[in-house]
């Protein structure tokens, strides 16, 4: 199974991108984001209690984020992104 990387969050990125991926989106179950988001990085953004599954601000989607395949979640009207890791030429 395909590992998807953080990418960026709304904050840090452009409005058009983040718009084009939540046009995109389907809202998927936690448990289908946590099998691409490696664990360790959601500790570390979001340490919890609650734990993310749990938390009811919590949403989990897949889209497309600047033409990758991407998994983000929305937490407190911020938008978390893990996007397919770039290929890179050889």
């Amino acid at each position: 199974m395909k590992t998807y990387v953080f990418t960026t969050t709304c904050v840090n990125s452009t409005a058009d991108l983040i718009l084009d991926m939540v046009d995109r989106a389907r809202e998927v179950t936690w448990r289908t984001f946590a099998r691409h988001i490696p664990r360790h990085e959601l500790r570390a953004l979001f340490p919890g209690p609650p734990t993310l599954e749990r938390d009811y601000h919590a949403r989990f989607y897949s889209s497309r984020f600047n033409g990758r395949r991407c998994y983000f979640l929305v937490h407190s009207a911020t938008e978390y992104v893990w996007a397919e890791p770039e290929v890179q030429a050889a």
